[in-house]
């Protein structure tokens, strides 16, 4: 076991390494990313389930098994990505969101109970606080457990094109003391039993403008941030409207217009994880 301080170092240590993995195939990431406009006819009209995500999933996930991040590890208890070395086991996952009908989930993560350890209890509006009990241990032997997180930001209008890449890092659950429950909010499903006798766990959203930084390694001259800008395109960004305009689908205003940020939301985003 290792104290608070060195976790947050070793934390840091892996989002840089990931992020250094992107950065140098940036190039190639992007033009993998929108590979898929040649052949946009031939996909378009064709029902697929995960949205965007499995095939950026494939460009994503290549680079970073070429990286210096260790070798996979076959748990079926995991993220998506999961590898080993010889001083963490490392959980990351990618997620892709559209700034029409998912923005905000671009900086509140849906995270799932096997991809994390925070293991806390978060306010939910209204309600009394939800223990939220991951699957995960902080660590494996001694090894610690470290999350991690890829957004992508895309538009569909058109064609396929990136916005917007941020690699973030979850606090190991033993960081419980430091964070505390604020940088987790409620997602879609509280635990439930389904029908077939398995159990659906609380699914929660990881809220990175309430973590931004790695709190026991910053001075009041140095703050290293929990989430890292990898890539932004400001000429796409700045062709976003500045407000989106969504017709309500449920509840007593069903049918009425509902006017939220865009471009606005994302930049003040942005500015947050640049300052």
């Amino acid at each position: 076991m290792i104290d608070a301080k060195e976790i947050e170092k070793l934390e840091k240590k892996y989002l840089g390494k990931i992020n250094s993995t992107l950065d140098h195939h940036l190039d190639k990431i992007i033009d993998e990313l929108n590979s898929m406009n040649k052949i946009f006819k031939y996909w378009n009209n064709i029902p697929f389930d995960k949205g965007m995500d499995s095939g950026a999933e494939r460009v994503i996930y290549s680079k970073l098994h070429s990286g210096s991040l260790g070798d996979p590890n076959s748990s079926p208890v995991a993220s998506d990505l999961f590898f080993e070395n010889k001083e963490a086991f490392i959980h990351i996952d990618l997620k892709t969101n559209q700034p029409y009908n998912n923005l905000s989930d671009h900086w509140r993560i849906p995270i799932g109970v096997n991809q994390n350890s925070y293991k806390c209890k978060f306010s939910v509006r209204k309600k009394a606080p939800r223990l939220y009990k991951p699957n995960l241990p902080t660590y494996y032997n001694e090894k610690l457990c470290l999350t991690y997180f890829i957004s992508i930001l895309y538009t569909r209008d058109n064609k396929f094109d990136v916005l917007n890449i941020n690699t973030s890092c979850v606090p190991n659950g033993e960081l419980l003391n430091i964070y505390g429950g604020d940088i987790l909010a409620a997602g879609k499903n509280p635990e439930k039993k389904k029908k077939t006798g398995s159990v659906e766990k609380d699914k929660a959203r990881y809220l990175t403008r309430k973590n931004l930084y790695f709190e026991l390694l910053c001075s009041d001259k140095i703050k290293y941030k929990r989430t890292i800008i990898s890539h932004k395109n400001m000429d796409l960004i700045n062709r976003l409207p500045d407000y989106h305009v969504d017709r309500i689908t449920k509840g007593k205003k069903k049918g009425q217009s509902k006017k939220t940020k865009c471009k606005l939301a994302l930049l003040e985003y942005l500015d947050d994880l640049n300052t």
